[in-house]
């Protein structure tokens, strides 16, 4: 989940969500162009291939409708297929998405789910970064991915929005990660070292000594009465 810092000079910051989910695979799918991820009319959910049940998609929109009224946001949820090819990766195709659904303003937020590429992205404006930074939707995610990678669709969304609901709320529990201190380091620069001397040895004195064996041995396959 390395995700560049800065600001783009559009809608959202460059700090984003990218997240390859191990859902099952082998379905035949039909891809979607950023431009048709656009908002019904009266709702504030975009289910492309139906994976979400009919009353669930009403709790969910009804979740949005009342995050949106009571805070101020602009939340939507889309799923769809997969995404068409030639629009880059997830971020920018999310970015697109996120023009075509109408989020103009600087307080939206779109989750986006591509469910035939296994991926997925919480896409927010500058001013949904403060209260749901990166760290929240991964965390967000984290709890998803049971339910995601079984194919509950349902589970996964109305649990990802209720907690969007709870952090634009400033009602979650959530608690951000402590940075790697002076022991983990020392531990990724000791692993470091052992590769780095793994690679050496092989370089320097395995490979050679199996050329060499290899060489005696084709020395004594000449020197054989089979070949004489």
């Amino acid at each position: 989940f390395d995700a560049p810092t800065g600001t783009m000079p559009t809608h959202t910051s460059l700090w984003g969500l990218c997240l390859l989910l191990l859902w099952p695979s082998g379905w035949t799918l039909a891809s979607v162009a950023p431009s048709a991820v656009i908002r019904p009319t009266g709702t504030g959910v975009w289910d492309a291939g139906g994976y979400l049940t009919a009353p669930i998609a009403l709790e969910i929109d009804r979740k949005l409708t009342e995050t949106n009224a009571t805070l101020g946001y602009d939340i939507g949820v889309a799923l769809i297929p997969s995404m068409q090819r030639g629009h880059g990766d997830i971020v920018r195709f999310a970015q697109l998405a996120f023009d075509s659904w109408g989020f103009g303003h600087a307080k939206g937020v779109l989750m986006l789910i591509a469910v035939g590429d296994k991926t997925m992205r919480i896409h927010t404006a500058p001013g949904s970064q403060e209260m749901l930074p990166d760290w929240k939707a991964v965390a967000i995610f984290a709890e998803m991915q049971t339910a995601l990678q079984g194919g509950d669709y349902d589970a996964a969304c109305l649990h990802g929005v209720g907690r969007i609901q709870q952090v634009l709320a400033g009602d979650d529990d959530l608690e951000e990660p402590a940075p790697a201190g002076p022991a983990e380091m020392v531990g990724v620069g000791l692993l470091a070292a052992a590769l780095l001397g793994r690679m050496v040895w092989v370089v320097h004195y395995k490979r050679p000594r199996i050329r060499r064996c290899q060489y005696e041995q084709r020395l004594d396959m000449l020197g054989s009465p089979a070949l004489a």
